[in-house]
């Protein structure tokens, strides 16, 4: 008779275990996109996310996330969510991507200069560059305007489709002015003074 319970209580052992739910691993959903855009300096705000499991049910407030995001330089940063269920049991890691950019990036490129000067100077067209900053949104380097020196970009601040060349000191010349965007070209307005001081209208069409 012993022997026949002890049958039994081991049946119903197994049968009591194979009922039992398996315990699989938890799954985290992003809150949000997974990949997101941020303007330099801007502010990064966390969406989260959410983390199921079959057993344990939600377990969103178990989730770690690790990584960080420098809003004030340029360039991709990652987060990384983690979470596990009481057994142990983890979850695949999921990631966010954030792209830090600077918003005037589109006026990166090469551009063709046409000048049309005030007086007797005679100005011809030459080849420039644009390129952004890594640390302040919507400042751009103009590497050559007329007879700047070239290893001392112009610096240029963008507002929607309005360039201001604040008056800076590049070589022996202050340079000064403003312009506008039109379909990624550029026409700038500037006062070039010592030696010599002449008012430059420089159209720059993006090659």
């Amino acid at each position: 008779m012993k022997k026949i319970q002890i049958i039994g209580l081991t049946m119903l052992t197994i049968l009591i275990i194979s009922c039992r739910k398996k315990d699989i691993q938890p799954v985290i959903s992003l809150n949000g996109a997974y990949e997101q855009t941020l303007p330099l300096n801007g502010t990064y705000f966390e969406s989260g996310a959410t983390a199921k499991d079959n057993r344990d049910g939600d377990i969103s407030d178990k989730i770690v996330i690790s990584g960080s995001v420098d809003n004030n330089k340029t360039g991709e940063y990652r987060l990384f969510y983690n979470v596990q269920d009481q057994e142990g049991n983890k979850a695949a890691t999921a990631t966010r991507f954030v792209n830090v950019v600077n918003s005037a990036d589109f006026m990166i490129g090469t551009y063709e200069a046409t000048p049309t000067c005030t007086g007797t100077m005679t100005a011809e067209n030459y080849h420039t560059t644009i390129t952004t900053s890594t640390s302040s949104n919507n400042e751009i380097y103009i590497k050559k305007i007329m007879y700047s020196v070239e290893d001392q970009p112009v610096i240029g601040k963008v507002s929607g489709d309005v360039v201001n060349i604040p008056t800076q000191l590049i070589g022996t010349r202050t340079i000064s002015g403003s312009g506008t965007i039109s379909s990624g070209n550029i026409l700038l307005d500037v006062d070039i003074s010592g030696p010599g001081a002449y008012d430059c209208s420089i159209n720059h069409v993006k090659l």
